[in-house]
């Protein structure tokens, strides 16, 4: 079984949600500092040779070619389902994982776990906190799931996975389902005690933003 672990990563306005609370210089840095511990994970797990970045930034493009990962360009930024079609269409797998880049909490030991159950079901899931987005969809490639990364994404990919009989599986493990995006999201990673990925750096951003406002 071949595996293949694709990463959209969208390169510009990264992190808009929170351009209210962080200078566009700092969340650029939050966001490369979570794509890399993303990418490193993922690399530990299916090989560097078997993570695919799809951007249209040639900054991100970089930044993987940093860590031996591979790259497939965006000829401009089409979305989130745009880029994973891309990335199909351009890697030949058994067994196709899309990772999001914005998982702090994220381990390899989580990633893993997946990798063990994707062996046994044709198609695994694992939520967003707010249980509205998809953090790990995998599926294999004769099992395809219709790709809706939009609103109540999670729910529609279950949905598409239900219709066609496949064998379904959900993990719903700590560092999957905590991606950052909100203020919300960052208070709840800083106070939670959490000594794992990157807790730290998310407890640092917290202090900022409660420094100035």
């Amino acid at each position: 079984m071949s595996f293949a672990c694709i990463i959209p990563v969208k390169g510009k306005e990264m992190k808009s949600r929170l351009s209210k609370l962080l200078k566009s210089e700092r969340r650029e840095t939050l966001s490369v500092q979570m794509f890399m511990h993303v990418a490193l994970c993922a690399s530990k797990v299916f090989g560097s040779e078997n993570v695919f970045v799809v951007t249209p930034s040639q900054k991100y493009i970089l930044l993987a070619s940093s860590l031996g990962i591979k790259s497939i360009k965006e000829p401009e930024q089409c979305g989130v389902n745009g880029a994973v079609n891309l990335a199909l269409e351009r890697v030949d797998a058994s067994t196709y994982f899309i990772l999001p880049s914005d998982l702090p909490l994220l381990t390899a030991n989580e990633l893993s776990r997946a990798k063990a159950l994707s062996r046994e079901f044709d198609v695994l899931l694992a939520p967003s906190y707010s249980f509205d987005g998809t953090n790990l969809l995998t599926f294999r490639k004769n099992s395809k799931v219709k790709l809706s990364y939009d609103k109540n994404s999670f729910w529609n990919h279950l949905r598409s996975a239900a219709r066609r009989r496949m064998r379904i599986t959900v993990l719903s493990s700590l560092g999957i389902i905590n991606d950052l995006d909100t203020l919300e999201d960052i208070r709840r990673i800083a106070t939670g005690r959490l000594n794992i990925g990157m807790a730290e750096k998310i407890r640092e951003v917290w202090m900022e933003i409660r420094q100035q406002y």
